[in-house]
């Protein structure tokens, strides 16, 4: 698990993309989609235009996203978007540990509900109408 400053991850397979992601019109996704080149980094990395969209979909019914090693073999991340004041995506915040560190319980009781928390704070502060 790494990271620095300038580093570039796809949208369709990490936490932060996919939480952007399913809040764009689909028009928006499906360019997206057509402007990547869909690598399967992992045996888990989603690389079905089909089952990406319900991922989506998904995503935007319970308001988070999660990479399950979809980006990277044993590295886990919870994330949820920040909205601006038109209540479109214009960050996220996101959580990421080894698989072993985040188990499903953990994510589901403690990380999720501290991220929607946060972002839904955050998103307030930017003007987003649904959460002033």
């Amino acid at each position: 698990m790494a990271s620095h400053i300038g580093l570039h991850n796809p949208m369709y397979c990490t936490g932060v993309g996919k939480a952007i992601m399913a809040y764009l019109p689909r028009s928006e996704q499906e360019q997206i989609w057509k402007a990547t080149e869909i690598i399967p980094y992992t045996d888990k990395t989603i690389t079905d235009y089909e089952l990406m969209l319900k991922e989506l979909d998904h995503i935007k019914e319970c308001g988070y996203a999660i990479d399950d090693e979809e980006h990277e073999n044993d590295v886990c991340c919870a994330a949820c978007p920040i909205f601006d004041y038109t209540n479109m995506p214009y960050a996220a915040i996101s959580i990421s540990a080894p698989r072993s560190r985040m188990d499903n319980d953990r994510m589901e009781h403690r990380i999720i509900p501290e991220l929607l928390t946060a972002t839904r704070r955050i998103s307030g502060i930017m003007g987003c109408p649904e959460h002033s």
